[in-house]
Parts: structure tokens; C-alpha cells; sequence
């Protein structure tokens, strides 16, 4: 029922190959002349569905030339023989990315390609790249100092552009299927985060006083005139939205963008619950809100009474700034604000963390009693404390953990928080070691 060689169907033509895969056809379609005269010739590959019986695979074929040959007539055909992974790439953003993908991941797409990706890959045409040519630039990251998680991030961005282009007709295989990507070198359990110790330490740095000392600078009065004011140093008290952030994180265990999220109708102050419904990110244009990393994200989370009353407290002293500010009030009731009741930017809540571990580890009080040092953990290590606590507590089984956390599955869990499983294990043996000695 086949054509073999060379059939004129809707003025393409037709070549059959068998290889020891099976058998696959080539169609071809002029599409005029170039610049010397010479005629264009598109290809494309199609293979049949062996589980179809003759006839409908000459159907199918059929179809598959009148589309490629009406394709290459309107202009929408693409040749991996002549388009660039960079053409390819600005193509796949425009008419995929841009509308199939969060705002901060394709921002973070666009980064990596334009940075990273291009200058180095860019100028091949699809249907070049090898395996080889991609193992190389791989182990050039690699030799360059490149974390495997970067060089795998990387990867990934190239692979789903290339399953695209498969997906596309462009190029036949995916060269990302081939390449042996580098180990990581980091233990997923190599989490940072407080001890139950260190989680008192912190909490109580939150009330410390601290000097800020102000260069001599001019001001103007309320009448207009200008006048100096010299050095001076005073002693200032962290924010109590900063104090309410960070002990939020320690006893709830949300991430940052799920706090900064947060608005006066997610707390249930009859309950003791915080309903946890959407996610703050920046992206390239600035603050994005968002839905919640996945949907196992969305939760209800219930705190201590001794912090709903923190809540009750700054949301009187939040209402109090609202007032005094009045029309200045540009806020749309969220809860970690800046001074005009605007969100809170993002990245405030990670260096205000950041200043005051280092701060809190050159004050007087540290340099005299050195075991309040506190690790400089980042800002997530709050998240990982709060895990390794329910998990050392021994009374939380793992997936009410995982719910807790947002986490999309029991593995998740598992696999990032392996180390403190492991320890509590070990604890339950020698339980087990001390009843029975007893008994």
C-alpha cells in the first residue's frame, strides 16, 4: 500500500528507508529558489505506527505529507539543517515559554540563555548538536568551578527547548537524551539549620538593642531652612513585623515567598490557623504574586496562642500607622508591608536575617560567652529548623510533617531531611537497647 521511491503525493515526493530500526520515509517539498538559483528542498522524516494495519499507515502518511507540504507553502516550516539554537530559542520563548511558564522561571530562562546557554551553544544549527558538543560544555562548567545543580539547571533549560523542537518536526532526537550529567557533590542532607538551643538564642537576639550611627548630614525644618546636623549614634530595636516574620517561619515553617504573601484575611484568629494560599517571588519587572509551589502548598496551619497574640499585637500598631499615614497609605492589606503599607519586598526580610546573625555574633555578650554564637544559616535554614523540630520532637509521624511543610510527597520529605531521620533512628535503637537492659 506504500509508496517506495520517489511518489509524487500533493507535490512532495517520497523515499523509503530500511535500516535495522525499520522503516522510515523522507518527504520532500520544494519550496523555490535561493539567491544563486539553486532549488530549496525541505525534509522532513516520518515513521509509521507498526500497530496500524497498511492502510491506515498510508493514511497517516498521507496526512502527515499534505501538513509538512502546506506548512512549508504558508512559511511555518522550520529546518534544523538551517535555523540556529539561538533562532530556535527566541522562537520557543515568544510562542511556548512565554505564556506556559511562571513569570520568575521564565525570567530566570532568558537569564541563563542569554549569559550562559548562547554564547556558547547559540550559533549551531539544531540539527548539529551532538552529544558531544553538549559533554563539553558541561565539563567546561564543571572545570570553571560550576556547582553540578547549576550545570544540571542549565541542562534542562537545553533539553526542554530540544524536546520541542522534536515535538516540532525540526529535528528527529532530543541530543539531551545522551549526555552523562555530573554528579553532585552536595548531600541533600546538608541542610542548615538551628538547634533547639540556638532556636532560644535567636529568638531572644530578636529584643536586642543595637547602635546606628548616623554621619553629619542637613536637613530643612518645616519652614524651609536648612540646617546641619552633626555624627550621632542611637539605639535602635529590630521592627516588630521583622521579630512577628521570623518567629512566624520558625513555628510554621512556610517559606519566604508564602510569608511575604500573606494578607489579614489568612489569619483565622478564632481558630489559631494560618491559611497558606499563595507565594511572593521578584521577578525581572519586580514583585510577582503567584500561586503556591504546587498545590499540595495550599494549607491551613495552626500556631501557638502565645503568637496569634504577637499577630494581634502588630496588626493594632499596623492600624495605627494606617491612620497616621492616611492618604500616603498605598497598602492592599498585606501584612509584612513597607513604610506606605505597600508588600514587603522579598529580599528585605533575607538581609535584614543575614545583618542581624552578624550582628548578634560581634556583640560584647557573644565575644564573652562564645556558645551563644549562632551558625549563619540562611534565611531557609528557618524552614529546615522548623522541620527538624517536629522531627526531633518524635510525637509528629512523616506525613503530617510533609502536610505541614507543602511538601508535594512523603519523599520529598524524606529525601531532604534524610540526615535527621537517620539520628532520630539511631535514638529509637538505643531506646530500645536502654528498656530492655532495664527490664
Amino acid at each position: 500500500y506504500l509508496p517506495y521511491f520517489f511518489e509524487v503525493i500533493y507535490m512532495a515526493s517520497i523515499e523509503k528507508r530500511t535500516t535495522k530500526k525499520g522503516i522510515s520515509y523522507t518527504i520532500i517539498v520544494s519550496n523555490g529558489y535561493d539567491v544563486t538559483g539553486k532549488k530549496i528542498r525541505e525534509k522532513a522524516t516520518y515513521i509509521p505506527d507498526v500497530t496500524m494495519t497498511p492502510k491506515q499507515q498510508e493514511t497517516a502518511l498521507k496526512a502527515f505529507v499534505f501538513e509538512f507540504e502546506q506548512r512549508v507553502k504558508q512559511g511555518k516550516f522550520l529546518s534544523g539543517e538551517k535555523i540556529t539554537f539561538k533562532e530556535f530559542g527566541y522562537k520557543w520563548l515568544k510562542e511556548y515559554a512565554k505564556n506556559q511558564l511562571a513569570v520568575t522561571t521564565y525570567d530566570s530562562y532568558c537569564s541563563s540563555l542569554d549569559k550562559h546557554i548562547y554564547p556558547l551553544l547559540g550559533h549551531y544549527r539544531l540539527a548539529q548538536i551532538k552529544p558531544l558538543h553538549l559533554q563539553s560544555i558541561y565539563n567546561k562548567w564543571i572545570s570553571e568551578g560550576l556547582q553540578p545543580a547549576t550545570v544540571k539547571r542549565r541542562h534542562a533549560i537545553i533539553s526542554v527547548i530540544l524536546k520541542t523542537a522534536v515535538q516540532w518536526q525540526i529535528i528527529d532526537t532530543n541530543p539531551c537524551e545522551k549526555v552523562q550529567l555530573p554528579k553532585s557533590n552536595k548531600d541533600i542532607s546538608d541542610i542548615k539549620y538551628f538547634t533547639p538551643e540556638q532556636v532560644n538564642i535567636f529568638l531572644q537576639s530578636l529584643d536586642e538593642s543595637y547602635p546606628a550611627t548616623y554621619k553629619s548630614h542637613t536637613r530643612i525644618d518645616d519652614t524651609g531652612k536648612q540646617y546641619s546636623v552633626k555624627e550621632y549614634t542611637e539605639y535602635r530595636t529590630l521592627p516588630k513585623q521583622l521579630k512577628l516574620f521570623y518567629t512566624l517561619a520558625i513555628y510554621t515553617g512556610m517559606r519566604r515567598g508564602e510569608l511575604i504573601a500573606l494578607t489579614w484575611t489568612d489569619i483565622d484568629f478564632n481558630n489559631n490557623m494560618i491559611n497558606v494560599n499563595k507565594s511572593t517571588t521578584v521577578g525581572a519587572n519586580g514583585i510577582v504574586n503567584k500561586g503556591t509551589k504546587n498545590k499540595t502548598s495550599i494549607r491551613n496551619i495552626s500556631i501557638p496562642l502565645s503568637i496569634m497574640n504577637l499577630l494581634r499585637d502588630y496588626k493594632r500598631e499596623q492600624t495605627a500607622l494606617r491612620l497616621k499615614l492616611g492618604n500616603l497609605w498605598e497598602g492592599k492589606n498585606h501584612i509584612f508591608i513597607q513604610w506606605n503599607g505597600k508588600q514587603m519586598y522579598p529580599d528585605t526580610a533575607t538581609h535584614t536575617f543575614r545583618d542581624l546573625l552578624i550582628r548578634h555574633n560581634s556583640s560584647d555578650k557573644v565575644k564573652n560567652n562564645p556558645e551563644l554564637r549562632l551558625p549563619l544559616i540562611p534565611l531557609h535554614g528557618l524552614r529546615h529548623t522548623n522541620a527538624t523540630l517536629l522531627i526531633a520532637s518524635n510525637k509528629i509521624d512523616i506525613k503530617t510533617i510533609q502536610k505541614h511543610l507543602g511538601h508535594a510527597s512523603t519523599n520529598t520529605t524524606l529525601n531532604i531531611y534524610a540526615h535527621p531521620l537517620e539520628e532520630l533512628e539511631k535514638g529509637c535503637s538505643r531506646a530500645i537497647e536502654e528498656v530492655i537492659k532495664s527490664s
